[in-house]
């Protein structure tokens, strides 16, 4: 309570004789609406990866921070992290619902990218954002890491969360953060860390779910993770005239083992990288710019 007895976060004005009091508002505790009220659902906030239509800044977000629209925690409940991370969500381009009332592809406000098909079986991609864009983000993410280890639980996911989850800034050091969650999902590393879950629990993953690797590219290096444990594994960079120029042989290779090619060695240009284990052969083009 203040000196006026009035408590904190509380402010007054006269009203024609009389004082009244009016609460300041603030947005905590939003994040608990809808779906991620539900207490081991996966609340997902959004963060801005694009601003841009067209080559043309449409967008007041700030880019790699979260968005105006994320709705902010903590929940009622502090047994669940609400929300539990950020995903990308704004400008993200998405398929659009051609049978919609009132959809026009020549509407510009509904910032159309690219078509596929022809004629009446035309279909459209548009970019959209929302914590509607996040949460499908977050879906996929949790199924590719459900392919590598499918008995991952709630509390499971929760830790790789926490774990992976790239911290931003503005969160000082904190593991977790009303409006940041746990931070900025990784899906890569929450891949290496599914993996590695089901490594230590014992539990048998059917060998077929996912290709033998699992490939991470940046300009400065492909991280190249295996989903499963092989007797041995050759990796091979190729030029496109077929000649070698770089080339790793494995034994032994355990599964969530990583193994990183680092890029600077080569020169600009069009390669191949051959992925070869037992029971499995796979090429990718790999383009090196500097």
């Amino acid at each position: 309570m203040d000196g006026n007895g009035l408590s904190a976060g509380v402010a007054s004005r006269p009203v024609k004789g009389h004082e009244a009091a009016t609460l300041q508002a603030d947005d905590e505790f939003i994040v608990g609406e809808g779906a991620a009220s539900i207490p081991r659902a996966i609340a997902v906030g959004c963060y801005a990866t694009n601003l841009d239509y067209k080559g043309e800044k449409i967008s007041e977000e700030k880019l790699g921070d979260v968005t105006s629209f994320s709705s902010v925690g903590p929940f009622l409940n502090a047994k669940y992290p609400k929300p539990a991370v950020l995903a990308p969500g704004s400008l993200i381009n998405s398929a659009q619902n051609k049978l919609a009332q009132g959809f026009d592809p020549n509407d510009e406000d509904l910032l159309l990218t690219t078509s596929v098909g022809r004629g009446k079986d035309k279909s459209w991609y548009g970019l959209m954002e929302g914590t509607s864009q996040a949460s499908p983000f977050m879906a996929g993410t949790i199924a590719l890491w459900l392919q590598a280890y499918p008995y991952l639980t709630y509390e499971q996911v929760i830790e790789i969360l926490q774990k992976t989850s790239r911290k931003h800034a503005k969160m000082d050091g904190k593991t977790w953060d009303a409006r940041y969650g746990y931070g900025l999902v990784d899906a890569y590393e929450g891949l290496k860390e599914a993996l590695r879950i089901g490594k230590v629990d014992g539990l048998t993953r059917p060998s077929a779910a996912l290709e033998p690797v699992s490939i991470a590219r940046t300009p400065e290096s492909w991280r190249v993770l295996f989903n499963n444990p092989e007797r041995e594994a050759t990796l091979t960079v190729f030029s496109l005239d077929g000649r070698p120029v770089m080339q790793r042989r494995l034994s032994g290779v355990q599964q969530a083992h990583e193994e990183v090619i680092d890029l600077g060695g080569l020169q600009s240009g069009a390669y191949v990288l051959s992925i070869v284990t037992p029971g499995t052969r796979l090429a990718r083009r790999l383009i090196v710019t500097h």
